[in-house]
């Protein structure tokens, strides 16, 4: 268990032990009052709304900081230490390359699963079109969309996203032109 996780159950326990403080502080209820019985300011409905808001704004926080907490983001292995793999061959199938040193391989018809987790690496290498990249990264995503957008990525290439794979259509690559020329400005004589 990391300091995250200890973090988020520490929360959750001390709004356990403040719901319990606040119903030992307004206890007598007031629907087991009895007839008559005086109602002290700290039983009025207006403070014992506001102690009830913070409390369900409390348990809020608390169930999305653990949430974060047992579901963190898989950090970046920027060590550059590869798992190598050599002289195979992948058809038609899901290939992981976060993390590894592809060496004399090739590629045919398959699925790139890469999520940025860490750095990898392609040396002769032969890929045999058509190919699909996959991630379930965000951050993988927005560069990928970058990418086509500004016309680095090849538009032959489907986008998807999602668990579907629903079709990004409208990132198509700008039309390539040539900015304008700057003449060398004119001396007047």
């Amino acid at each position: 268990m990391d300091w995250n996780e200890v973090g988020a159950i520490f929360t959750i326990g001390c709004f356990v032990l403040a719901g319990l403080t606040l119903l030992a502080t307004v206890s007598p209820f007031p629907w087991r009052r009895k007839q008559g019985e005086e109602v002290s300011p700290l039983h009025s409905a207006h403070r014992n709304h506001w102690i009830v808001v913070t409390l369900v704004l409390g348990f809020l926080a608390a169930s999305v900081t653990t949430w974060f907490a047992l579901h963190p983001r898989q950090p970046f292995d920027s060590t550059g230490h590869f798992v190598v793999v050599r002289d195979r061959v992948f058809i038609n199938e899901k290939v992981v390359v976060d993390g590894k040193d592809f060496i004399d391989c090739t590629f045919r018809q398959v699925t790139f699963v890469y999520n940025g987790t860490a750095y990898f690496s392609m040396s002769h290498s032969n890929i045999i079109r058509p190919i699909q990249v996959e991630t379930s990264s965000d951050p993988v995503t927005g560069t990928i969309i970058f990418l086509r957008a500004i016309g680095y990525l090849n538009s032959s290439v489907p986008l998807t996203y999602g668990e579907e794979h629903t079709p990004l259509k409208k990132i198509q690559p700008p039309i390539q032109q040539q900015g304008p020329s700057v003449a060398p400005p004119v001396k007047e004589q």
